[in-house]
């Protein structure tokens, strides 16, 4: 809510995670060297499950070649973006 009792929505798109960004990648056929950004969607949850729309969202980000998922930690994050 705002300072004026309104309901505020936040986020892409019903069920998109909260953490959105890119992960810096090089890619290995004709472009050899050059690097690209690859979407990352990361669902924070400290209990409970994905929504139905959230699962979605991760589904479609992961079907396009993106990394997603549900993060309980940091180091949750960290594996999901190939870190330890």
């Amino acid at each position: 809510m705002d300072q004026n009792g309104r309901l505020v929505k936040f986020g892409l798109a019903p069920g998109s995670s909260d953490l959105i960004g890119w992960k810096t990648v090089k890619i290995s056929s004709q472009d050899v060297g050059k690097e690209i950004a690859q979407f990352v969607a990361i669902e924070v949850k400290d209990k409970g499950k994905a929504t139905d729309q959230q699962t979605k969202f991760i589904n479609a980000v992961r079907g396009a070649g993106g990394i997603a998922g549900i993060a309980k930690s940091i180091t949750d994050a960290l594996a999901l973006l190939g870190k330890k």
